[in-house]
């Protein structure tokens, strides 16, 4: 009888302790072992010996395999994380005491602003065609003078349109030389101005309430939704993040993290080594 149990058992042994000392050498020694020049093989094990490619490999399938945009993006959609927050931006705006300019120095917005009106305003002006205006105001001006049919004699139709294209070109031309210094400091006050006050007074003037501010956030979050976290994932550098820290992780910390995940799946494959020593044995007994 021990004939027939002693293989198997020898077997079974010898495999367990294989696959356990396999999967031992992943991850030890931690350091090459030397002696004198010559470094013994195997060391160090496979783990820390690749540990800076490894480090490379999951980072890389993280960030580009398991944690994109795009899923990221449908997940807070589909838990409305976008909604809670846009909910949660509105409610501290609408009733917020701050004003633009406590965000941050706002001059640098109202010269471009005030420039960009300026420019714009000039530009329209320079591109419109005023002569209705100014035969409208004119003849209302000079009605009570061309009911006098003397001056009417003079002061035709033909006369007028004259007059009122002449003013058009002065108007024009003046607009073009001083426009921008007759607006942009008044657009550059009212700026400042706006920029001063409360933002709940911004939003009250406007008659933006807290529904429909909401609303706009959300809809602004929800358009531009994965273009801000690719932003934000690329800003933050995840890979690079998961690479320095499996890199710098000590080997007693990554076998912790990898026994942890794979501690069930490893022992089985010891397991398994034993079961095949086993049945190597159980042939030997026929052979």
């Amino acid at each position: 009888m021990l004939h027939i149990i002693l293989p198997i058992l020898v077997g079974a042994v010898i495999g367990y302790c294989t696959n356990y000392i396999a999967i031992k050498m992943l991850f030890h020694p931690g350091k090459e072992v030397r002696l004198g020049n010559f470094r013994l093989p195997f060391t160090p094990g496979v783990i820390p010996k690749n540990q800076p490619r490894i480090a490379k490999a999951v980072a890389t399938a993280v960030s580009e395999q398991l944690l994109t945009g795009s899923d990221i993006s449908k997940q807070i959609a589909e838990s409305n994380a976008d909604g809670k927050l846009a909910g949660s931006i509105a409610e501290k705006l609408i009733n917020s005491e701050l004003t633009i300019k406590s965000f941050g120095n706002t001059d640098q917005i109202s010269l471009r602003v005030s420039e960009s009106v300026g420019r714009h305003l000039t530009d329209r002006i320079g591109e419109a065609d005023l002569k209705p205006v100014l035969r409208q105001i004119g003849n209302h001006a000079l009605s009570e003078l061309l009911q006098n049919p003397m001056i009417a004699i003079f002061l035709n139709d033909a006369v007028l349109d004259s007059i009122y294209e002449r003013l058009e070109e002065s108007i024009k031309d003046y607009v073009r030389e001083n426009g921008a210094e007759l607006i942009e400091p008044l657009v550059e006050n009212e700026v400042n101005e706006i920029c001063e006050k409360p933002v709940k007074d911004m939003f009250c003037s406007l008659n933006v309430d807290r529904e429909l501010l909401e609303h706009m956030i959300s809809r602004f979050i929800d358009e531009r939704l994965e273009s801000i976290v690719n932003a934000a994932l690329q800003a933050m550098d995840i890979r690079g993040v998961i690479q320095h820290k499996i890199e710098k992780m000590d080997v007693a910390e990554l076998e912790d993290l990898v026994m942890s995940v794979m501690k069930n799946e490893l022992q089985a494959i010891v397991n398994l080594g034993a079961l095949i020593g086993a049945v190597i044995g159980i042939i030997n007994i026929f052979i």
